[in-house]
């Protein structure tokens, strides 16, 4: 990932599957910090969905803290 924009420089996917078969596929898009919350932010996008996902547009945003050890 470019430090300064945040933007992935390779391709990061997957795959997630229930045990009934259903999948939805999903890349991720880049990292920033959150402006309103000063939290580290991760967002992925799903490019694919099957079963009872199908049709469905979703994307994700993870916030974060990262707590450095205070020794």
């Amino acid at each position: 990932m470019d430090g300064a924009t945040g933007v992935p420089l390779s391709a990061i996917t997957g795959v997630a599957e229930t045990p009934n078969g259903d999948k939805f596929f999903y890349s991720f898009a880049g990292a920033r910090i959150d402006a309103a919350t000063g939290r580290i932010f991760q967002e992925y996008m799903f490019t694919g969905r099957t079963g009872r996902f199908a049709g469905a547009t979703v994307g994700i945003k993870l916030l974060y803290h990262v707590f450095e050890p205070n020794n």
